[in-house]
Parts: C-alpha cells; structure tokens; sequence
C-alpha cells in the first residue's frame, strides 16, 4: 500500500507525466521539466518524502545541478565610491552575471556551469528579466 501511495504522490507533482504500467515508469518530457520551476519542487518534494534520487549523473540531454542558485553581493567603499562584486552561485559552481545575462537573453531557462550541468534559473528571474528589458527597450526609444 505505501508504494501504490508513493507512485500516487509522485504522480501528483506534476499533470503531464505520462505512465507505462508495464516498464512501471513515469515520463515527463524536458520541457516540462523546466517550466515553473517544476525541476526544484521534484528536488525537495523528494527531499521532504526522505526519498534519494539517482542518476543525474547519466542523464545526457539533462545534466542538471540540483542546488538553487544563490547571489552573494559583496561592497567595498572609500570616500565617494564604491565597488558591488556579484557571485552567482549553484552548489560550489559559480557563474557570472554576464553568463546568466546571456542565457536569459537567448531565452534559456539554464545556464552551462563548468562542470558541465546545467543551473537551472528559476522562473521569477526570467520574469524580471523580461521586465527589464522591456523598461530598456522604452528607455533607448525615448
């Protein structure tokens, strides 16, 4: 009873997942993993039901870090100035603003880390970034 239990919870995360009841499997296609952050709410979904994931290390199209990306801001001052460095960070890969910049430019919901997962960016930074070009594209028409 719990696995069928299991299987139903699994099945709930999300309405795309397509079953075949006789490999036992669920598929969800790439897409669907990306939107709406849906990838993170598997990753703790699982976390919170206390259930271990394998094998993102062998996924081919897909080899995503599970860490959520993270900003750290650092300030330095003198008098009349002041310099704001931004690390991006997913786990212990880093990134550059101007990487992120370029995937979100190019409409990727991902960004190529150097160990050669992909970060995945959260969908309120697509929005933002969607946003703010659009205030820049009034601003040069002015």
């Amino acid at each position: 009873m719990k696995e069928d239990e299991f299987i139903r919870n699994l099945q709930n995360l999300h309405s795309s997942f397509v079953s075949n009841p006789d490999s036992g499997t669920l598929a969800l296609k790439g897409t669907d993993v990306l939107k709406n952050n849906w990838f993170f709410l598997f990753v703790d979904a699982m976390k919170e039901m206390k259930t271990p994931v394998f094998g993102f290390e062998a996924l081919k199209n897909f080899r995503f870090n599970t860490a959520k990306p993270q900003t750290k801001i650092f300030i330095s001052s003198n008098t009349d100035w002041f310099d704001a460095k931004v690390d991006i960070v997913f786990g212990d890969q880093k990134v550059t603003v101007a990487e992120v910049k370029r995937a979100l430019a190019n409409k990727q919901q991902f960004v190529q880390l150097n160990d050669g997962t992909l970060g995945i960016l959260p969908e309120e930074w697509l929005k933002n970034i969607r946003c703010c070009s659009v205030l820049e594209k009034e601003k040069r028409t002015r």
